[in-house]
């Protein structure tokens, strides 16, 4: 049931296992087979461990937010006995369709025609067509959603600190990446608008300035919520991942090549971690080399 190479249930004393929590941005449907962050993660982990053994599961599930992470991991994931998990979030987009929706603002979805709904092409033509149209009022927040961010980083806040705490009480080491976003505040204009192509889609009831703004709130969040689990390892960097074409295929999924740097950018931070390094040497019976610092 998970995305890659199958692995045994039963782990070996001599094996590091890794598991990666997600949704569709962990999933990374658009990487060719064994070219997804995890995977790529992975491969780089391997090229400094020596005569280490290396798996790992990439436990992604598309529209997975984090209860869900939370529920699979207790229910399926933990019985493969993985050592480190690195867990990244997705919640910004479902949590602002429930909030938008008790206020009466609709999801593009729920509007399909019949036609759009039995066939393919003309969903994505239909796609197209109301992407074009947000466009041309995504800078305006007049008539659109305001969203309660206190209400909604609360919630986050308590789901997250869930589901770390559920991992962590099985004593596996934690990594938590803040979520690396298409769009950007520093963006031209233009290119705000070509990135926030399927952000506009999922939640066409508010402005790319709301957008932009709550990307930093989630984040902001997060970094808050981690740097109150000691032992959790904060990993930072979102913007290491260019804002373009050649890195995302949409406002949050990456591009084969963003999936590239996303894999380098968290194995950089692991084997940069005095508390990964000390914690892998305790936990393996295998000789996890001394020099260990990314390339």
């Amino acid at each position: 049931g998970f995305r890659g190479v199958d692995i045994p249930k039963e782990k070996l004393a001599d094996v590091l296992r890794f598991a990666f929590l997600g949704s569709s941005t962990t999933y990374d449907a658009a990487a060719p087979e064994g070219k997804e962050w995890p995977a790529q993660t992975i491969y780089r982990i391997k090229a400094r461990a020596g005569n280490c053994k290396i798996d790992f599961i990439n436990a992604g599930l598309p529209g997975f937010s984090t209860p869900n992470m939370e529920t699979y991991w207790r229910k399926v994931v933990r019985q493969y006995k993985p050592d480190v998990v690195i867990a990244l979030p997705g919640d910004m987009t479902p949590n602002l369709q429930k909030a938008a929706k008790l206020e009466g603002f609709q999801h593009q979805d729920t509007n399909k025609s019949w036609l759009a709904r039995n066939s393919v092409l003309w969903a994505l033509i239909s796609k197209n067509v109301a992407v074009v149209r947000l466009q041309h009022s995504a800078f305006s927040d007049k008539g659109k959603f305001q969203p309660n961010e206190s209400a909604l980083t609360k919630k986050f806040r308590m789901d997250l600190g869930g589901l770390i705490d559920s991992v962590v009480e099985d004593g596996v080491f934690l990594a938590v990446p803040t979520i690396a976003s298409h769009v950007r505040r520093d963006m031209p204009v233009q290119n705000q608008l070509i990135a926030a192509d399927s952000a506009l889609y999922h939640l066409p009831f508010i402005s790319i300035p709301t957008l932009i703004k709550m990307q930093d709130v989630y984040n902001d969040a997060l970094r808050a919520v981690v740097k109150h689990r000691p032992g959790v390892l904060l990993i930072d960097g979102d913007e290491l991942i260019p804002a373009d074409n050649q890195h995302f295929v949409d406002s949050r999924h990456f591009a084969p090549r963003g999936s590239a740097v996303m894999g380098k950018r968290i194995a950089d931070a692991l084997l940069s971690s005095a508390a990964f390094q000390a914690y892998v040497r305790q936990r393996v019976a295998c000789n996890w080399p001394d020099d260990n610092e990314p390339k």
